[in-house]
């Protein structure tokens, strides 16, 4: 072959705001070589024909949990309960179907969308008499347990509060609720998913991402999973990853590659607007607090610090309430950047005042990692929990508007993974049919593919998200123009992927 490149033609490559092309060229090594027009063909030895759909820069999720997907698959879906009455229905309806002494694990369910009030001991026990059941709520801050749980777990006594958690008692009595630290360490005492499975589990979740158009996606993700990511990623190198561990020290980052690397830490400051645990300047409007600081307040600086190990590592830090994002910008301020260049990042960012919003642009090196499908669902709560500053509510359009970078991504398995529904969140703030949710804070619809593409390449210090020559040949296909129908609101479907020049799903 004459120096093996391959023409990709399309109607359009989408190659900047106002910039298109017709023509990518690529070679042996999965690099892009050229991008142009219809003469760069001449040069092929091999054309691809993308007939009359438009193709980018291939799609990366910033933001999900691979243990979660692959654990989404053996537990109760609960995301379509629509009371507590049919909640527990549902419980009851799953465990006659296991045996005796089998826990049923669930997740998904949203109290927000029945009014607010949470599932707890007493009704599990009348759904499942004498079965341990744990349900995780929607946004996984917070789950309820059953007694047998309990029993089960604590054989000798009950459990006691840890630092940053809680086990809810009325009267002094359990009632089954479990907010943040809590809900981790009652979960850490459950089985743990082996590692064989988790990795036989992998293969169906990378070709269920490819089929969204994602390329690559960044995981937080438990020591444990490691092993088995860098194995199939590495091993199969047809989709793309990169972590931040979540239970881990310094000194653990891996060395670049293409493939499969670990970039950093990933820390908790608070917890979620769904359970009321997201740390906050004021009081929720319903009573509910001002939330849960999982690292004291006044600790957050210096456990920050320890997790970038002076420069070792980047550092992902979670602070959805205004008040932790305040404390997550005061600390990242102060500590080195990541060696790697890998930035240091703010995960979720949903409640942020303006003067916030300018801070953030103007501390280097830090991103904005936000998850604009998420807002489809908890607008719900955040209307409860803080109708006075709701106009705060996921400021995409304030921080793009400063400079700051946006990351998107999903939180899968809290939400879909799926690209294109991120991206319609983010441009119209709503499901089709329904009024958005403060307007003003939308962004265009080059910003969220940008929030998709360039932004966390450039972020991760990848060779991806740009059509330029000597980046990665990862490409998203679609069957028309995606900017066209983000701008109105209209159906668009991926209906091809390509990682290192070389097709991974194709739908045509």
């Amino acid at each position: 072959m004459r120096n093996g490149l391959k023409a990709w033609t399309a109607a359009a490559w989408l190659v900047a705001p106002t910039v298109t092309a017709t023509t990518v060229l690529t070679d042996v090594d999965g690099r892009i070589v050229a991008v142009g027009d219809e003469g760069l063909i001449a040069s092929a030895v091999h054309v691809e024909s993308l007939g009359d759909r438009v193709a980018s820069a291939g799609l990366w999720d910033s933001h999900l949990h691979w243990l979660g997907l692959a654990q989404e698959t053996s537990r109760l879906d609960l995301t379509g309960a629509t009371s507590l009455r049919d909640l527990y229905q549902r419980v009851r309806a799953a465990s006659a179907q296991l045996a005796p002494d089998q826990v049923l694990v669930g997740a998904g369910w949203n109290q927000n969308r029945w009014g607010g009030e949470w599932p707890d001991r007493a009704g599990l026990d009348l759904a499942a008499p004498g079965r341990p059941v744990v349900l995780w709520a929607r946004d996984h801050h917070g789950l309820v347990a059953s007694s047998a749980t309990f029993g089960r777990l604590w054989p000798d006594g009950e459990p006691v509060d840890p630092p940053g958690g809680r086990y809810e008692r009325r009267g002094g009595v359990l009632t089954g609720i479990v907010r943040e630290t809590a809900a981790n360490e009652l979960a850490s005492r459950l089985p743990v998913m082996p590692t064989e499975t988790f990795a036989a589990a992998l293969p169906a979740l990378v070709q269920r991402l490819l089929q969204m158009g994602l390329v690559g996606a960044t995981g937080m993700e438990p020591d444990h999973a490691r092993g088995a990511l860098e194995a199939q990623l590495a091993g199969r190198q047809t989709f793309r990853g990169q972590v931040f561990l979540t239970d881990e020290g310094p000194g653990w980052t891996s060395p670049p590659s293409p493939w499969f690397r670990v970039v950093g830490a990933k820390r908790f400051l608070d917890g979620a607007v769904g359970t009321r645990t997201a740390a906050v300047g004021a009081p929720y409007a319903d009573g509910s607090g001002e939330g849960v600081w999982r690292i004291p307040r006044d600790r957050v600086a210096a456990a920050l610090a320890e997790a970038a190990a002076d420069g070792a590592a980047a550092v992902a830090v979670h602070a959805i309430g205004d008040a932790a994002v305040v404390a997550a910008l005061d600390a990242l301020a102060r500590i080195p950047a990541a060696r790697s260049g890998v930035a240091h990042r703010v995960e979720h960012a949903q409640l942020m005042d303006p003067a916030a919003v300018a801070r953030m642009a103007r501390i280097p090196g830090v991103v904005a990692s936000m998850q604009p499908v998420h807002l489809l669902e908890d607008r719900w709560a955040m209307e409860k929990a803080w109708p006075d500053r709701r106009a705060w509510s996921f400021p995409l359009g304030s921080l793009a508007a400063v400079g700051v970078p946006l990351l998107l991504g999903s939180d899968a398995p809290i939400e879909t993974p799926d690209p294109v529904v991120g991206m319609q969140a983010a441009v119209w703030r709503a499901r089709a049919g329904e009024p958005a949710w403060e307007a003003q804070e939308a962004i265009t619809p080059w910003q969220a593919l940008d929030g998709y593409t360039r932004a966390p390449a450039a972020a991760d210090q990848r060779a991806g998200g740009v059509l330029a020559p000597g980046r990665w040949a990862d490409f998203t296909v679609y069957d028309r123009d995606p900017l066209e129908a983000l701008a109105h609101h209209e159906p668009l479907a991926v209906v091809g992927t390509v990682v290192a020049g070389r097709w991974v799903h194709r739908a045509f």
